[in-house]
C-alpha cells in the first residue's frame, strides 16, 4: 500500500468522534489536534496561550470539522474540569482524550533539585494527565467506551542521568497507564501511553539553546541518530486513538530510534 494511499484509507477513521487534547498549541499536541480534525474528529483543546489557542483554533476550522480551543493550565484542576465540561456542552461527550501537555524540568541531580522545580514538573506532567483522564473518562463510560492516549518519553521506561524531576513525572505515567487499563478496560476503555524520544519541537529548541551539549548527547544516543519528528509521534497517538487498535490496552509505544532497545554507543 503506498503512503497516499494508507493516507486515503485512513482519512475518516475518526469521523463522528470528539476528541479532547491538551498542549495543543505547538508541537506533538499541535500536530495530533490537526491530525485528529483532519481524519473526521471534533476536537476540543487546551493550551496555556491565548494567541496559540486562537492560532490553532484557526488552523483546525480551515480543515471543516467542529473545534473549541480553550486557554489553562493542566496543573490546575479546575481549569481542566471546566475545559472538559466545555467540550462535553459543544460536541455532547469525549470519545478520545490525548492526554500530552508537559514541560521540561531543569538538569539536575537531586542535589540540586529546587522544591518549585520538582512541585511545577510533577504537577504538570503526573497531575496534569491525572486530571485530565479523571475528567474525560466519565463521558467516556457514559458513551460505552473511549480511548486515551497519555504521551510520555523513552524515559518513561528508562532512567536519565542528572534529569531526576522530568524522569520521575514520566515513569509515574506508566504506572498510570496500567492501571487505567485494567480498571476500565472492562467497560470499554482503552488506554496506552506512547514514549517517543527527544522530538524536534520548540521546547527542545529551547532546551538545545540552553543546554546544547546534553541535547547533542541526546541525539547521539538515538540509534537511527536524529531526534523523532511531531508528525511520527502524532502517527502513533492517532494509532492507539482509532478502531485500528480496538485491541491495544495498556501498551507502552516506544517511538524513540531504538534508544530503549539496550545500550547504545555512536559509532567514531
Amino acid at each position: 500500500m503506498t503512503q497516499a494511499e494508507d493516507a486515503s484509507r485512513g482519512a475518516r477513521r475518526f469521523a463522528g468522534k470528539t476528541a479532547f487534547v491538551t498542549g495543543a498549541g505547538s508541537g506533538i499536541g499541535r500536530v495530533t489536534a490537526r491530525r485528529l480534525a483532519s481524519e473526521g474528529a471534533s476536537v476540543a483543546f487546551l493550551t496555556r496561550s491565548e494567541d496559540r489557542c486562537a492560532d490553532c483554533e484557526a488552523e483546525l476550522e480551515a480543515l471543516g470539522g467542529g473545534v473549541l480551543g480553550m486557554v489553562g493550565d493542566v496543573a490546575r484542576a479546575e481549569d481542566v474540569e471546566r475545559s472538559v465540561q466545555r467540550a462535553v456542552a459543544e460536541f455532547g461527550g469525549i470519545d478520545i482524550a490525548v492526554a500530552n501537555a508537559g514541560v521540561p524540568s531543569d538538569p539536575r541531580t537531586i542535589v540540586d533539585t529546587t522544591i518549585e522545580d520538582w512541585d511545577r514538573t510533577i504537577a504538570v506532567n503526573l497531575s496534569g494527565v491525572f486530571y485530565t483522564v479523571k475528567h474525560a473518562i466519565g463521558s467516556m463510560l457514559e458513551r460505552g467506551g473511549g480511548a486515551i492516549v497519555i504521551v510520555g518519553s523513552d524515559v518513561s521506561v528508562i532512567g536519565c542521568q542528572s534529569l531526576l524531576a522530568y524522569t520521575a513525572s514520566k515513569h509515574g505515567l506508566v504506572g498510570l497507564t496500567r492501571s487505567l487499563a485494567l480498571d476500565h478496560g472492562p467497560e470499554g476503555v482503552r488506554t496506552n501511553i506512547v514514549c517517543p524520544t527527544s522530538v524536534s519541537t520548540e521546547m527542545m529548541s529551547n532546551l538545545a539553546e540552553a543546554e546544547p551539549e546534553i541535547a547533542q548527547a541526546w541525539i547521539d544516543s538515538v540509534p537511527q541518530g536524529r531526534m523523532a519528528t511531531p508528525e511520527e509521534v502524532a502517527a502513533a497517538i492517532c494509532h492507539l486513538a482509532s478502531d485500528e487498535a480496538s485491541f491495544t490496552n495498556g501498551l507502552i509505544y516506544t517511538v524513540d530510534g531504538g534508544v530503549t532497545a539496550g545500550n547504545f554507543s555512536k559509532p567514531q
